[in-house]
């Protein structure tokens, strides 16, 4: 049959929900060198500085510390091997705003990689520090003997209305 004629125009539809578009945050860096530990009982500031990527400018290596650059939920990843001749027990924390620890990882064979993540909803200008501690060693070992081993990085996001 012949085609009929086109029908009026329908009403305009409601506007959606705006949306949300982010801005990708991400840090990452290593060491690359020997690094004296920690002794019994103690604990050393991670810093790490060797091909130091850093998008936000969030992580100063200088100082060890991660500064929040806006709020968001934080992934952190420390990956570190701490070598000793001797038996220890070894561990990577986090302190974070309010004085809070955490314990990302721990090992209790020396020499052993040890690696954490954490994920944390940080406010604008929170910082984080991480470390290294040890427990019962009778000498003081090394780390950072090997970029591959020894590694920090962070990823987050910026919500964008």
């Amino acid at each position: 049959g012949i085609q009929g004629e086109q029908g009026i125009q329908g009403l305009q539809g409601v506007q959606g929900i705006p949306g949300v578009s982010s801005d990708l945050g991400w840090v990452s860096a290593g060491l690359n060198g020997s690094i004296n530990g920690p002794t019994t009982t103690t604990e050393v500031l991670l810093k790490f500085d060797y091909e130091l990527i850093d998008n936000h400018g969030a992580y100063n290596p200088a100082t060890g510390v991660f500064k929040a650059p806006h709020e968001s939920g934080y992934f952190f990843n420390v990956t570190v091997k701490y070598e000793t001749g001797e038996y220890s027990q070894a561990y990577i924390k986090a302190v974070l705003p309010g004085n809070k620890e955490r314990i990302l990882t721990n090992s209790f064979r020396a020499g052993e990689v040890m690696s954490g993540d954490l994920v944390y909803k940080l406010n604008a200008d929170e910082e984080v520090r991480f470390y290294l501690g040890v427990v019962g060693p009778t000498g003081v070992g090394t780390y950072g003997n090997n970029a591959r081993n020894n590694y920090f990085g962070a990823v987050f996001h910026r919500l964008i209305p």
